[in-house]
């Protein structure tokens, strides 16, 4: 090719066709250059391309972590409105009797919802590497907020709830607390009669009948929060079906 442009180049400078060869030139490299841009363009392209199904991929999978967080939701929905109701039956009772035994136990049973929220499809999308979301802007605006701000949110209220079980805990084995627990399998010092008067006694107590209060109110707060975060994860497993769709 090089001996090819030399002959042009020395015929030229014989015939003086400097100018004419120069045209040629340049021509020659806007050619070049052109051929570059496209295939710049080209590669560009194709890399949008692959990083954008790679959104599509994070996207459905991060569907499928929401549509988990929505059905622990729901069972910690129904889970707290029933242990609700319960504190709400045996806070209205000042007078128990032995026939209401198992309600009782109903009332007292400890209730904790410990579900960690899932952030594997998330956490992929942060560790991509993309800074470009396409079409998918809103969407992940609405996902990076579910999952710091409402996520933290989220983890304090159910940590503010199983340190408060802890406070039932801790009455198990207060000096205040007369009735001896059937842990282990032990023989008690008390009769079966016996038990039963002594936890009336114990529920009866203004300390314990606070305890419920307290958590009566906790869960009112909780069953608050998961209902909150139910419906933002619900909204935004629209959003992703929506975005997906255009």
């Amino acid at each position: 090719m090089l001996p090819f442009f030399r002959k042009i180049r020395y015929r030229l400078a014989q015939d003086n066709q400097f100018f004419k060869y120069s045209r040629y030139a340049i021509g020659e490299i806007i050619l070049v250059v052109v051929g570059i841009l496209i295939a710049l363009y080209i590669n560009n392209w194709n890399e949008e391309r692959k990083e954008e199904l790679m959104i599509i991929e994070i996207l459905e999978e991060i569907d499928q972590d929401l549509n988990a967080d929505i059905e622990a939701f729901d069972r910690g929905v129904e889970l707290y409105n029933e242990d609700i109701n319960w504190k709400i039956w045996g806070l209205e009772s000042t007078n128990y009797r032995q026939d209401q035994i198992d309600s009782i136990f109903m009332y007292l049973r400890p209730t904790a919802f410990d579900y960690i929220i899932v952030t594997r499809g998330f956490d992929k999308l942060k560790n991509s590497g993309i800074l470009e979301y396409y079409d998918h802007h809103e969407v992940v605006q609405k996902l990076t907020t579910y999952y710091t701000v409402q996520f933290n949110y989220y983890n304090r209220w159910i940590n503010w709830d199983l340190k408060g079980n802890d406070l039932n805990s801790e009455w198990m084995v207060s000096p205040q607390n007369k009735r001896e627990r059937g842990i282990g399998g032990f023989p008690s010092i008390h009769s079966d009669e016996e038990k039963i008067e002594l936890l009336f006694e114990e529920i009866l107590t203004p300390h314990f009948r606070n305890l419920k209060r307290y958590e009566y109110y906790r869960r009112k707060e909780i069953l608050r929060e998961l209902e909150k975060m139910r419906n933002s994860a619900l909204e935004i497993r629209q959003s992703i079906k929506e975005s997906l769709n255009t």
